[in-house]
């Protein structure tokens, strides 16, 4: 693991992103991932998602706290070839289900097959202009009082990334979530569905 502020200057709100780590320039902070998995533990929801896979640090975490809780399965979409065969190797004999596509595409996959209002957690952290379409197509399947936590995206006007987070904070007040972002390196904002 690298310190995050090798990929991530000091800030205001963040002043020591020495305190972080993180494996490359792509992959969540380890210490956020855990804390995405915190969530998870806590919650035992039966159905999560993620997008934007990588090399499965995230995934791997959430699919043995749901191994543990023996409830749950994760779906988490990716469309590299080679980290989706890397993740599907990281997340061997977990509740964890690696799907090579769109997260858009797979998303409505599920709230095809009946998946409306099972959705307990969510993690998004694909391509930035995916994650609030993303967010829109998977409000639907949340369950009350899902949580949704999206990377990259602290505070507006006070994160590493200004124009993201407002852009999350508009969409998630428009869509009638609640919303929390803690001042990472990089940004999370953590989202709870009111429906």
């Amino acid at each position: 693991m690298e310190l995050e502020s090798r990929f991530t200057p000091p800030r205001a709100d963040c002043p020591h992103p020495e305190r972080w780590h993180s494996p490359d320039s792509d992959s969540t902070e380890i210490e956020v991932s855990r804390l995405v998995a915190a969530f998870v533990e806590a919650l035992r929801p039966d159905l999560v998602i993620e997008t934007g896979t990588a090399f499965g640090q995230t995934a791997r975490l959430i699919g043995e706290v749901l191994l543990t809780a023996g409830v749950g399965h994760l779906v988490t979409f990716e469309v590299d070839p080679f980290r989706v065969g890397y993740a599907a190797d990281q997340c061997t004999g977990l509740p964890v289900q690696v799907a090579p596509q769109a997260s858009l595409e797979g998303i409505e996959m599920l709230a095809m097959n009946g998946h409306q209002g099972k959705v307990g957690f969510a993690w998004l952290d694909s391509l930035f202009e995916l994650r609030v379409p993303e967010l829109r197509a998977i409000r639907p399947l949340l369950a009350p009082g899902a949580i949704v936590g999206i990377h990259d995206c602290g505070e507006p006007g006070h994160t590493k990334y200004n124009e993201f987070a407002q852009e999350v904070a508009s969409a998630a007040q428009k869509m009638g979530f609640n919303r929390i972002s803690l001042p990472t390196p990089r940004g999370v904002t953590f989202l709870q569905w009111k429906g």
